[in-house]
């Protein structure tokens, strides 16, 4: 596997290389995650891990929620400071450290980011998920689930290419020009056992589904965990 700076400046390159036209593509949000509706505190302090363009303040609108978002895209960061100009938006080097306090937040969101990570950057990003909430805090995250012939095929690639871990990189199509970035193939068992090492209790965990337009058939789209910050734990 490739070293893992290596892979955090490959996609920031990846997310400042195509912040415009990736946000453009994440203006609203997949039905499939409207199961997170049940979950959202009507106050308090909510910390969106990996914000992107900052989407999710659509979705925490009916909420007194103080927001604030992290990403290491810059171009995304910006994008998301222009649309939305009265919330917080902070630019971070990576996964390893947030310039939050202990035990600040009462929900962390992680949207679709935990594909991009090796089990040690999610080690990462879990420790300090947790030294950031407070207890009885909620933690609520996504991973793209790979294990489909759209993608599999680039990690069946990086096998033939002696790569024998759960790693490769796939393709975006951005300005007639392909861009690269890495992925890991988590499964639920995976990151459910991973979320459980950190002593998060889980709350609940399962798939999202989407429809394929032309068949209609509902694929797994999103695999989602839901996990509490227990006292004492």
């Amino acid at each position: 596997m490739r070293k893992h700076y290596e892979i955090r400046k490959e996609l920031k390159e990846f997310y400042n290389n195509v912040a415009e036209i990736f946000s453009s593509t994440r203006k609203y949000w997949w039905r499939d995650l409207y199961f997170i509706k049940k979950y959202l505190k009507s106050e308090g302090k909510a910390l969106d891990f990996g914000c992107g363009n900052g989407r999710l303040l659509d979705f925490l609108k009916d909420t007194n929620l103080d927001y604030v978002g992290v990403d290491t895209s810059k171009k995304l960061i910006e994008i998301a400071r222009k649309k939305y100009l009265d919330k917080s938006f902070v630019e971070i080097e990576d996964e390893k450290k947030l310039p939050f306090e202990d035990n600040e937040f009462d929900i962390v969101f992680a949207i679709a980011v935990f594909h991009h990570f090796t089990p040690r950057m999610a080690d990462n990003a879990l420790f300090e998920m947790k030294r950031v909430l407070k207890d009885d805090g909620i933690l609520i995250l996504t991973i793209w689930n790979l294990w489909n012939t759209k993608y599999l095929k680039f990690l069946m690639k990086s096998f033939l290419r002696g790569n024998i871990n759960l790693a490769a990189r796939i393709s975006f199509k951005y300005q007639d020009e392909i861009q690269w970035r890495f992925c890991y193939w988590w499964t639920k068992k995976m990151i459910v056992k991973k979320v459980k090492n950190f002593r998060f209790e889980i709350v609940e965990s399962g798939f999202t589904f989407g429809q394929k337009k032309k068949t209609n058939k509902k694929f797994r789209r999103n695999i989602f965990v839901v996990a509490e910050k227990k006292a004492n734990k």
